[in-house]
């Protein structure tokens, strides 16, 4: 065998041990994700680097803070806490807000104090915490995963003035991205290089006027109706907020029931059902759906349907 093809074979032999060992070395190109590359990405995926805010999907959780662990069966829309979420692959959070200190009670089956602001589902009998643990959570995937875009909604009845200040009181204030209501949004890329990978809305009937960081809910985004009982009534036919000029769809994809069923979700949030409503509404609106929100994240692994959505388009 001459020298030249043991040398050939050799680095033959050098360049297949190098991919398996070591992708991630300068001696051996990436493969993608798959094969634990580090390859630069937004939200999950490198193809959304370039995609503007209001161009990509965000799996969104429905009272992202009511988990069966921390919440009666009654109530919870959840399986697994806030950081279970997101680390499942959830980029938007879904919470109600509540002010208890005008309620004599109310707090009073919350850890806290009357003052405090405090997240719930319908009664805090079922369950109750407070805000600040809430954006805990978030903040400290938020500083763990620069890569990552979060999209926020909050309903209830606290005051714009006092989220606000529980943002900034976690030092989260200067992680909220601002958008001018008439400019086009950012792409993913520029958030994250700007570090600003918060967007909150808010809807509580007050003006967010004065804190440009919190964003009208329904000037910005419209919605299908949530109220349905069963899959058998989903529609794509815009409901709440700015049907002409809002620049943001979010697709309610969950049962309202008396109490909040598993079992319904196993069966809506299978790619099966939930892909081709979502590519339906897409259609019907002309608009992908940003924000699709629903019950039990980790039922039926939801996260495929926005998956295909975001690679694959309509």
């Amino acid at each position: 065998m001459s020298y030249r093809v043991v040398f050939i074979l050799l680095v033959s032999v050098c360049i297949i041990q190098c991919k398996k060992e070591d992708r991630n070395t300068e001696e051996c190109p990436s493969g993608g994700n798959s094969s634990g590359a580090i390859t630069d990405t937004c939200n999950l995926h490198p193809e959304l680097c370039a995609k503007r805010f209001n161009e990509v999907s965000y799996l969104m959780t429905h009272n992202a803070h009511a988990d069966l662990a921390d919440f009666s069966s009654l109530a919870a829309n959840q399986d697994g806490d806030i950081t279970e979420q997101l680390n499942a692959g959830v980029r938007g959070i879904g919470l109600k807000v509540y002010n208890t200190s005008g309620s004599t009670t109310g707090w009073l089956f919350c850890s806290g104090a009357p003052d405090n602001l405090y997240v719930y589902h319908g009664d805090p009998t079922l369950g109750c915490e407070t805000f600040e643990s809430v954006l805990n959570e978030i903040k400290a995937f938020y500083l763990a995963h620069p890569k990552e875009v979060i999209p926020i909604t909050i309903e209830g009845d606290a005051p714009p003035g006092e989220v606000m200040a529980a943002f900034a009181a976690e030092g989260m204030d200067e992680f909220m991205h601002e958008q001018d209501f008439s400019s086009p949004w950012p792409t993913l890329q520029s958030m994250i290089d700007a570090n600003k990978r918060l967007v909150v809305f808010m809807d509580d009937g007050a003006s967010t006027d004065p804190y440009p960081k919190i964003h009208d809910m329904y000037n910005f985004i419209y919605d299908t109706d949530y109220d349905h009982q069963n899959p058998s009534t989903f529609d794509c036919e815009k409901f709440r907020g700015n049907h002409t000029g809002g620049t943001l769809f979010t697709l309610n994809h969950f049962i309202t029931d008396i109490t909040p069923q598993q079992d319904d979700a196993a069966i809506i949030n299978d790619v099966s059902f939930l892909l081709p409503r979502a590519r339906s509404c897409w259609a019907y609106n002309n608009h992908i759906p940003n924000f699709v929100m629903i019950d039990f994240f980790n039922t039926s692994d939801p996260l495929r349907s926005i998956d295909s959505l975001n690679l694959n388009g309509l």
